[in-house]
């Protein structure tokens, strides 16, 4: 299992990357088909068509209809779904060992042999615009795309992974289809497997040395700015956003620590200001995002607008006297418990596994070990935390800034000068 790089990989004639993590996961299996094209490969004219052509490929795939393909999956008892992000797409199952199999031959049915009609694709046309109704009514997804807004200059990271809209209804049979053939190709696909299903679908796998493609993609240009949106809510939504360390690099596991000590557990320094001793939060968190070209670290609150100035100013407080004083012993080391019990609880789910193995793959890449990783958590000092929080927090104009909810005169006056 990739904890110990016992991991069977391969690369098949066609391009198609292979893992497999064998280790037993109480009679349970999962696979993760994941395809290297994401919403900021999209240009203007077909912004959405990655989500788009996720949803259709399951109105009908090599000899399924749509009802057939939910009604096999019930049939196998399977979980079979698919998302997509800005970076990839990824089409999934989950089931009991013996069943991996059957789940491996719709998921590549799906990817591979689409109907996409004509008429399937103007009904999710409209389930679409309804999924983005919802998530407009969703304060956090809005905040989060917000601040995308708010941190990159660039058509791949200011438009919604869902689209507009107005480019949804213009999206054609043609133009999904011209989608499919250019992105969905072998050679930019991986395949990950987790748990002992995984080995009847290597066994109708043929290995062999075929030709890898990769997305060449720039990295996102940045502009930090203010991205305040007045909306009628009962909460304001905030998210303060800093570009850090890439996924993989140098600090990335520094960033990891920093984030759990600032909000990333319930004895952190946001949430024991914000919720426990001035009691005017609900929710306060802290995250790092990242990927191989971009990465953020946010810190999160969802607060009352009559208390948001206050907040606000808190949050500023807790970013200077990290920057100033730094962390103690006894938080860091509670924070690297904390981190190393995450990379356990991980092997808990086949799902987790295969996800994580996935994205390596679809990276060129074979996961660090458990101990590898405990030892780079271990290895991070008090004095790499310092510098990481000066380097990321200290300079105000690098600070991004996403709100959204009834803002009332903080449109105008902004949010930034509250830090």
């Amino acid at each position: 299992m990739w904890r110990d790089v016992a991991v069977d990989r391969m690369t098949l004639q066609s391009g198609l990357r292979v893992a497999w993590d064998p280790t037993p996961s109480v009679g349970t299996s999962a696979l993760g088909l994941f395809i290297d094209v994401g919403s900021r490969d999209e240009w203007n004219a077909v912004w959405g068509a990655s989500h788009f052509l996720e949803h259709a490929v399951f109105k009908g795939a090599g000899a399924r209809s749509g009802r057939e393909i939910a009604e096999v999956g019930d049939r196998l008892g399977a979980e079979i779904n698919a998302f997509t992000t800005r970076d990839y797409t990824c089409f999934y199952g989950k089931a009991m060992d013996p069943m991996l199999d059957a789940v491996y031959e719709v998921i590549e049915s799906l990817v591979t042999e689409p109907w996409l009609a004509a008429a399937d694709i103007d009904r999710e046309r409209q389930v679409i615009v309804e999924e983005m109704r919802e998530s407009y009514d969703d304060a956090s997804d809005r905040v989060a795309e917000a601040l995308l807004w708010a941190v990159y200059d660039d058509p791949g990271f200011t438009h919604d992974i869902l689209g507009t809209q107005t480019s949804i209804e213009a999206l054609s049979q043609p133009s999904l289809r011209r989608f499919h053939q250019q992105f969905y190709v072998p050679s930019r696909m991986a395949l990950a497997l987790a748990g002992e299903g995984g080995k009847a679908v290597m066994d109708r796998l043929i290995a062999g040395n075929g030709a890898v493609d990769s997305m060449i993609r720039m990295a996102p240009k940045v502009r930090p700015r203010e991205v305040l949106l007045e909306e009628d809510r009962e909460q304001v939504q905030v998210l303060l956003g800093v570009v850090a360390p890439n996924w993989g690099s140098e600090g990335s596991y520094t960033c990891d620590l920093l984030t759990t000590l600032l909000g990333g557990q319930t004895s952190s320094r946001l949430w024991q200001r914000l919720r426990e001793e001035e009691g005017i939060v609900y929710s306060v968190d802290a995250d790092y995002q990242a990927e191989p070209d971009w990465a953020l670290m946010t810190i999160g609150i969802g607060v009352h607008p009559s208390r948001l100035e206050q907040a606000v100013r808190l949050i500023g407080d807790e970013i200077h006297l990290a920057i100033v004083n730094g962390f103690s012993a006894d938080e860091i080391r509670r924070a690297k418990v904390q981190l190393r019990a995450g990379l356990w609880f991980g092997l808990e789910t086949v799902d987790h596994r295969m996800l994580h193995l996935g994205r390596h793959l679809l990276r060129h890449r074979i996961p660090s070990t458990i101990p590898e990783m405990e030892a780079k958590i271990d290895a991070v000092e008090a004095e790499d935390l310092s510098q990481m929080m000066g380097q990321l927090w200290a300079d105000s104009t690098q600070i991004a800034v996403a709100a959204v909810g009834p803002l009332g005169n903080i449109v105008n006056q902004g949010i930034k000068h509250l830090l």
